[in-house]
């Protein structure tokens, strides 16, 4: 547990200074005897804070008997995001049987057709991108990445394939016409944001340090 002091900005780095408390201590206060200083300089800082955030959480559900931490990390990188595309579809299309939320949409067939290879081809640029620069698309080891892709279609996103499913579910919502099942989209994103995308980037992050952080501030995790 840390009760955070003073943090200030030098150049492109950041300097991150706290005290870091006993695991025991209940609440903030004064630094007890068991307490000590910890400064960490640059890239590390921000993921300090995110560590300390994940212990703390994990710290107050223990309390009420929850593994927290083991528990969501153990779904990250887990399910292909093929799948989980699959079932979310599945999803949607169950909540348009079960909601009488129908609606009419002009050129439904095109409209879907339209995102449907949209996002086909924004997927098949990103695997091609990747094939060019030799570096691995497996999304269970991003930690194996030979190189940071930058260029072509990841001048626009961060991500892509993903963005390609999203498309393709977008157009599933469509055909399905019913607005009830396009709430799920939303859905879809924070799952592969929290299970898929966060995990890579800090495996990403350990691997290519600043170099992907400047990335990240210019290039949007979606679009």
């Amino acid at each position: 547990m840390i009760a955070f002091i003073e943090m200030t900005r030098l150049g492109s780095a950041k300097t991150l200074e706290f005290l870091r408390l006993p695991a025991d201590a209940r609440a903030l206060g004064s630094p007890s005897p068991g307490a000590e200083v910890v400064t960490v300089v640059g890239f590390d800082a921000a993921r300090a804070l995110d560590d300390d955030e994940a212990r703390r959480q994990d710290h107050d559900l223990r309390w009420q008997g929850v593994p927290a931490d083991d528990c969501m990390r153990a779904l990250e990188l887990r399910i292909p995001p093929v799948v989980v595309v699959l079932v979310f579809a599945a999803a949607m299309t169950a909540l348009a049987y079960a909601v009488p939320a129908t609606v009419r949409i002009p050129a439904k067939a095109a409209v879907v057709l339209a995102l449907v290879l949209s996002g086909a081809l924004i997927a098949w640029a990103g695997v091609a991108a990747f094939r060019r620069h030799k570096t691995t698309a497996n999304p269970f080891t991003p930690e194996r990445a030979s190189a940071l892709v930058a260029t072509g279609i990841y001048r626009f996103s961060r991500n892509p394939m993903y963005l390609g499913l999203l498309l393709a579910l977008a157009g599933w919502s469509v055909y399905l016409a019913n607005w009830a099942s396009a709430l799920l989209l939303p859905a879809f994103v924070a799952y592969m944001n929290r299970f898929q995308i966060r995990p890579e980037e800090r495996a990403l992050a350990e691997r290519f340090g600043p170099q992907f952080l400047n990335y990240s501030r210019s290039v949007r995790r979606w679009l």
